[in-house]
């Protein structure tokens, strides 16, 4: 359970970094001259999908962090005490 939640958290920033980029270079292309109305369409459609991506790693982090936070009870039996006894 542990490691597909992390696979979802790696998928999810993979994702979002993907975006990211895509997003940088229609900037810099902006920077350099006008948008056309089609690359000014796909920048919209890409924030879109960076906002939806940012919610699913949030998420998805969250399901991670609360699964490593769980410790079952056998596990804890040995906390406390000493070594080799």
């Amino acid at each position: 359970m542990r490691k597909k939640a992390a696979a979802d958290v790696l998928a999810a920033a993979a994702a979002h970094s993907l975006l990211t980029d895509q997003l940088h270079d229609l900037d810099a292309l902006r920077r350099e001259r006008a948008l056309t109305d089609e690359e000014s369409a796909r920048q919209s459609e890409l924030r879109l999908r960076l906002d939806e991506a940012r919610r699913r790693h949030d998420g998805a982090h969250r399901r991670l962090r609360a699964i490593s936070a769980f410790r079952p009870r056998a596990a804890l039996t040995h906390l406390g005490r000493p070594r080799g006894r």
